[in-house]
């Protein structure tokens, strides 16, 4: 009975493979069609090649761990609507790889690789918690989410970079999982150590957050200094968080030795406690200061806007009072993930279309600090007991 189910599980994934196989070639149809009709046969055939090219590494990827796919749970799940937002995101991917080494698109068209990684990186967000929702958790989810995030960002770095939205040097975000992946591949081949890596709340966070300003970097728009700022206030971390995992993994740094428990102690304690407060009190200083000069100057004009807009005062005043509210609210310590989103995106069509001034420049790292770290203790408006308990922080 157990070798029935197991063969009918391994016709199942060839199935699903096949299918996922034709649909990759329908794609790369009709991307070669649009592609020799908006531009011409060696753009299309190109496009056509880096789009295969990853296509085909996400099916040999698949083919190399089908027996950890099949020794998963839920396997009447393989092919469920998790895993298929899951595999939309892989054929998104390869649909942006079809714009690396080759010139921006012009126009309209510009915007396209933005709205594709934004698209992807939604769904990020959607497989999995459908997966959780419905109970519908899979290996091969698992391994595809991961796979994914990595190859997407990857893919993004490169074409940020190669946008000059960023320097060469951050190459080493799209590259740090898979040296990562090949030095625990590297330790097992030589019969050394690999030890298991114990989890994070800021591994996690810091990767879905480097999707999201990719996404941003990837806007026509988009330009230094701001992109440069933005990625060292989150690439930074992550590289130093790919370095302890590494020395974790390698056992060089043990994860119950009590100066590494006491270091980790005071970095969550400084990160969910004391910094929250003095970023919510440098926003305090931007808004005091924001405001005065709007009252000062008795104008409210959204001059940097790049277009000619009607009752452009009437503008200028929606666009200050937003950025007052938003600022307010993160002061106050309250819905502080969709206030910092909300702030770093009129904050980021204001730096690009002008330039990045020194109060647009705090109100950028301070907004990125909260978003990463949260709001910490002292929230106002309602009460709530301090937390100064680095115990209390998630860890």
């Amino acid at each position: 009975m157990v070798k029935a189910a197991g063969q009918s599980y391994k016709r199942l994934f060839a199935q699903g493979f096949a299918v996922l196989s034709v649909i990759y070639l329908l794609i790369l149809t009709a991307g070669f069609t649009l592609s020799f009709l908006n531009r011409d046969l060696r753009y299309a055939g190109g496009w056509v090649l880096k789009a295969a090219g990853v296509m085909a590494y996400q099916l040999i990827y698949l083919l190399r761990n089908r027996n950890r796919i099949l020794s998963g749970e839920n396997l009447d799940h393989l092919w469920g609507l998790a895993n298929i937002l899951t595999l939309i995101r892989g054929g998104l991917i390869a649909v942006l790889a079809g714009f690396l080494l080759v010139p921006k698109p012009a126009g309209i068209l510009g915007w396209l690789p933005a709205l594709l990684y934004t698209l992807l990186a939604s769904l990020d967000f959607l497989d999995g918690y459908w997966a959780r929702k419905s109970n519908t958790t899979t290996r091969l989810g698992e391994l595809l989410d991961q796979e994914y995030d990595a190859l997407g960002i990857l893919v993004a770095v490169v074409l940020t970079i190669q946008y000059g939205q960023l320097p060469a040097a951050f190459i080493y975000i799209g590259l740090a999982k898979y040296v990562f992946s090949w030095g625990i591949a590297w330790r097992k081949h030589r019969g050394r150590t690999v030890c298991s890596l114990p989890p994070s709340y800021m591994r996690r966070r810091l990767a879905g957050f480097q999707m999201g300003i990719l996404a941003v970097f990837l806007w026509p728009i988009a330009r230094p200094p701001g992109t440069l700022l933005a990625e060292l206030i989150v690439g930074v971390p992550l590289l130093f968080g790919f370095i302890r995992d590494w020395l974790l993994v390698s056992g060089a740094l043990d994860p119950e030795d009590p100066a590494y428990l006491k270091t980790k102690e005071l970095f969550y304690r400084v990160g969910k406690n004391w910094l929250p407060l003095i970023v919510r009190s440098a926003l305090v200083a931007a808004a005091v200061t924001i405001a005065s000069a709007s009252i000062r100057q008795g104008s409210f004009s959204a001059s940097w806007m790049p277009f000619s807009f009607p009752g452009p005062e009437l503008l200028g005043v929606v666009y200050t009072a937003m950025r007052l509210l938003l600022l307010l609210v993160l002061v106050a310590g309250r819905l502080t993930s969709a206030s910092a989103l909300l702030l770093l995106l009129l904050e980021g069509i204001r730096i690009f279309h002008s330039h990045l001034d020194p109060w647009g420049a705090v109100i950028v790292t301070a907004t990125l600090l909260l978003y990463l770290f949260g709001s910490g203790p002292y929230r106002l408006f309602l009460r709530s007991r301090p937390r100064l308990n680095s115990k209390s922080a998630s860890r």
